[in-house]
């Protein structure tokens, strides 16, 4: 018996509808990169040298002489006022480093390990 019309397109119908769906999908979703956590960065054992306050009052020339710093590192300058402390670390390899932050329960003569990363951090060893 010979096949009617509709069973011979029927095949083609069918590949057809296949390629237009396919034309409709949603291209795939690129991956994401994979992400770095802020404390992936070099880390250094030292010893702190030094604990000193920092109390800038404005307007002053400290806070003056910070601000020329700050712009010359095209950084925000400060508006001040600052209060905090300097936590100056003696690392390991005979270099230093200073590091200005809010608040510190560090004194001279700790142990502490240096996370140089998006943000330089101290803590306690």
């Amino acid at each position: 018996m010979p096949q009617s019309l509709a069973q011979q397109c029927r095949p083609h119908l069918f590949i057809a509808l296949c390629l237009s769906m396919a034309a409709c999908a949603q291209a795939p979703i690129p991956q994401a990169p994979p992400e770095t956590s802020p404390l992936t960065g070099k880390i250094t054992s030292g010893t702190v040298a030094a604990v000193r306050p920092v109390d800038i009052n404005a307007p002053s020339g400290a806070l003056t002489t910070v601000n020329a710093v700050l712009t010359a590192l095209r950084e925000p300058p400060v508006t001040g006022p600052v209060r905090g402390s300097e936590i100056v670390v003696e690392r390991e390899n005979h270099t230093a480093i200073s590091i200005a932050t809010p608040d510190t329960n560090l004194n001279a003569g700790d142990q502490v390990s240096v996370v140089e990363a998006a943000t330089t951090s101290v803590h306690h060893d």
